[in-house]
């Protein structure tokens, strides 16, 4: 296949890719002027501790005013649609990170963990980094577990960051990712080996198009009329059928619009469409749909998927609730450390 003319995806937002290349950015310059202040023998070639320090503060200063501001100005629908995006995993997700091949949707498994564990780093970052700032300052606050904390992030931020330049800068069949990153696209003929899912949901028939992200297909066959479509909060879907189709809500809430007139429907409601009728569907909550055809008999195997979909989603812990809980336990034990240390 010549790749110069396969057709280009959108796969990151202009905002998207702002976040990422700031966190970037401040994470290069605080990485290299911390390693100049810690290790000695690159203290001792560069020396000017004072101004190191000093470029270091401002520098990861600068990066939270930037991310507040990214957060306030920018668009934060597609933000959010990735947050909801990363926060859940599904069964090719677990399977993919147990090394067996599994389809992957727009982020892969290993993304979403890159992710979620950059976040929590930068946060740790700013607790412990905080707490060395402030104990200069005032040695009440002094605490050599901040300092501990502060390091061995570093240790593993930097294997992580390696880790990262391997696989967008070095290895062949991965370094095509870093287009997302830049220019907002990849190629199609790429997608499709590395994020089939995604691509599928693309190229559906059942969606004409969507926004601000394309929905995941959790059920589709050539020979079948029956199709399961994972609508997340605030995702739209247009669709046009020649033929007369049914919809049901399995899970979520979502506003239909069609023929000049709207209406919103709950999970267990059914809407019919005439052939050729125009309809938008907007998701008002994480929204599982199945479409269908009155003489299709698929539906009943695309309705048993939505449904085992709907309840596992109920019963799945997001990956916000256990960050929270990760970082509220690291921050009693540095009160812990500290109060103890103090007494």
């Amino acid at each position: 296949m010549d790749t110069a003319s396969s057709p280009r995806l959108l796969r990151f937002s202009g905002t998207e890719r702002t976040l990422h290349w700031v966190h970037a950015a401040a994470f290069c310059v605080l990485l290299g002027s911390g390693l100049c202040m810690y290790l000695p023998s690159l203290a001792e070639v560069i020396g000017r501790r004072p101004l190191l320090k000093a470029i270091h503060l401002y520098t990861a200063l600068a990066w939270a005013i930037a991310i507040l501001l990214i957060l306030v100005m920018g668009n934060r629908r597609a933000l959010y649609a990735t947050l909801r995006e990363v926060e859940y995993f599904d069964s090719d997700d677990g399977h993919w990170l147990l090394g067996r091949r599994a389809p992957q949707g727009r982020m892969n498994a290993g993304q979403k963990l890159n992710t979620i564990v950059t976040a929590v780093f930068a946060i740790l970052f700013a607790i412990s980094g905080f707490f060395l700032w402030y104990g200069e300052r005032d040695t009440t606050f002094q605490n050599p577990n901040a300092l501990l904390l502060h390091d061995w992030l570093t240790y593993a931020a930097l294997i992580l960051f390696l880790g990262h330049l391997y696989l967008t800068l070095i290895l062949p069949k991965t370094r095509h990712s870093l287009s997302g990153m830049t220019r907002g696209w990849v190629r199609e003929d790429w997608a499709m080996r590395h994020h089939p899912k995604w691509v599928d949901a693309i190229n559906s028939s059942h969606a004409a198009s969507v926004g601000p992200q394309q929905p995941r297909v959790l059920f589709s066959e050539p020979d079948s009329q029956a199709v399961v479509i994972d609508l997340r909060y605030g995702e739209t879907l247009d669709n046009q059928t020649g033929e007369h189709a049914v919809m049901e809500v399995i899970a979520g809430r979502v506003l239909v619009e069609s023929s000049g007139e709207s209406a919103e429907f709950e999970a267990g409601a059914l809407v019919t469409f005439d052939p050729g009728e125009k309809r938008t569907v907007r998701a008002l909550d994480d929204a599982l749909l199945l479409f269908d055809h009155p003489e299709d008999g698929s539906a009943t195997t695309a309705r048993l998927i939505a449904n085992a979909a709907a309840k596992s989603r109920t019963t799945a812990i997001p990956t916000w609730v256990v960050c929270v809980i990760a970082l509220v336990g690291l921050v009693l034990f540095l009160l812990l450390a500290w109060l103890t240390g103090v007494g």
